[in-house]
């Protein structure tokens, strides 16, 4: 196996923490604030931002032609990440084709359609692009420019642009991160006869974190707590005191003297822009709201896969790198659990995963890997838990390929259940409300 260098992880070879601890990290993407109550989806932005951004912009003049667009049938075109990726695939072949010579007048190509298709049909090595998608990238461009610029002129283009969608993705994202903050004690006030849209945000957040981090810790009595601690909400004045409650979530322990339970210590790797802890060690991978430094980029490996000349700039390594976004968060390679929820297990992200399993030596280790999901739409739930099903299976057989031992790589997923260590596991929601 090789250890992935693409990821800004900081990868410790040796336990960060007290060796009479257990340790598990917690990896987490959009689903977890969407199961908190945030509208956090590319569709919820793209809704709203495509009302009112008017301006020459590549990325919003793609996105709106895509969106009006009733020939398709899925909204994955509104996957920003995966976009960038086509765009630039896309851009590469019109110049590599000389279907965009530099220099020459863009706005007198009237015939760009019939040249894209013509060279596309007697190029079969370029079966990967969409003919369609092609015409609109070299169109958009077309307008974005009086000449052909160079390659690198359009890149710089659209890194410019892209560098605008996300300060308004920001500010999307902080509009309702801002407005849950202030109204984040209304849920235990009991003359409050009705919730406001994301008032709930910072409580349901505490409280599905903390049920992620004790289950299965082995800490005697810890999840009971937590239920208790649930039923009492009612009871409760203020978030702050039900914080206070729940304790520091990087340490649990019975309280049990007399238990000869190992207490567990947890971390947390986000992929989300918000961080609705501070009594945590977590890491935001992509850059945080706070911060400002939020990011969309492509894997690094996609870019050396896909490339002739890959445009280093837009990947999510370089972008982490330039812009400092480094943190104190190291990963153990002594971890007993590792534990998903909300994250979509991506191709983009695989890469962060690869450098992840290198560190605790997935095939020789006893570390467990738990994918926490939830049914959002009760009516969906066999086709939600299928779905998840089948993007594990992806995972763990994509990293398997990685392997120098190719034996081994094949029966990754078999060794893994046949050992226990690899779980599915629902977490109902409603587990989260008091008791009635």
């Amino acid at each position: 196996m090789n250890q992935s260098d693409s990821t800004s992880l900081y990868i410790s070879n040796s336990s960060i923490n007290n060796e009479n601890s257990m340790q598990q990290l917690l990896i987490l993407g959009n689903g977890f604030d969407l199961a908190c109550g945030l509208n956090s989806t590319y569709k919820a932005f793209f809704d709203h931002i495509l009302k009112q951004k008017k301006q020459n912009n590549y990325w919003y003049d793609i996105f709106e032609t895509l969106s009006n667009d009733n020939s398709l049938t899925t909204n994955n075109w509104r996957d920003i990440e995966t976009r960038i990726l086509l765009e630039l695939q896309n851009i590469e072949f019109l110049y590599e084709s000389g279907i965009f010579k530099v220099g020459y007048y863009s706005s007198t190509d009237n015939k760009i359609s019939i040249k894209i298709e013509n060279y596309l049909s007697n190029h079969p090595e370029y079966y990967y692009l969409n003919l369609h998608s092609v015409i609109l990238t070299a169109k958009t461009l077309i307008r974005s420019f009086i000449k052909f610029p160079t390659i690198n002129q359009a890149q710089n283009r659209l890194k410019d642009d892209l560098l605008n969608v996300e300060s308004d993705f920001c500010s999307f994202l902080k509009h309702q991160i801002d407005e849950a903050g202030i109204e984040k004690d209304t849920p235990f006030q009991s003359y409050t006869n009705q919730l406001s849209k994301y008032s709930e945000y910072y409580k349901k957040s505490i409280l599905l974190v903390s049920y992620i981090i004790r289950h299965y810790s082995g800490v005697e009595g810890s999840l009971n707590k937590l239920y208790d601690i649930i039923d009492s909400v009612p009871t409760l004045s203020s978030f702050e005191e039900l914080k206070k409650r729940i304790g520091n979530l990087q340490y649990v322990q019975s309280e049990n003297k007399y238990t000869v339970d190992l207490p567990m210590r947890s971390s947390m790797l986000s992929f989300n822009y918000t961080n609705p802890f501070d009594n945590a060690s977590i890491r935001n991978i992509h850059g945080d709201l706070e911060c400002g430094n939020i990011i969309f980029g492509i894997d690094y490996d996609k870019l050396i896969g896909n490339f002739n000349h890959p445009p280093t700039i837009f990947s999510k390594s370089y972008r982490i790198l330039k812009n400092g976004n480094l943190s104190g968060l190291e990963i153990s390679s002594n971890l007993d659990f590792i534990k998903f929820y909300g994250h979509g297990l991506g191709k983009a992200d695989y890469s962060y995963f690869q450098a992840i399993f290198d560190t605790v030596d997935l095939y020789h280790s006893n570390v467990i890997l738990i994918f926490y999901w939830s049914a959002y739409n009760k009516n969906e739930e066999k086709q939600i838990y299928n779905e998840n099903v089948m993007e594990v299976v992806k995972l763990i057989e994509e990293y398997g390929k990685t392997f120098t031992n190719q034996d081994h790589g094949r029966n990754l997923l078999t060794k893994l259940q046949l050992e226990n260590r690899l779980i599915l596991e629902k977490i109902d929601l409603d587990l989260l409300e008091p008791k009635k």
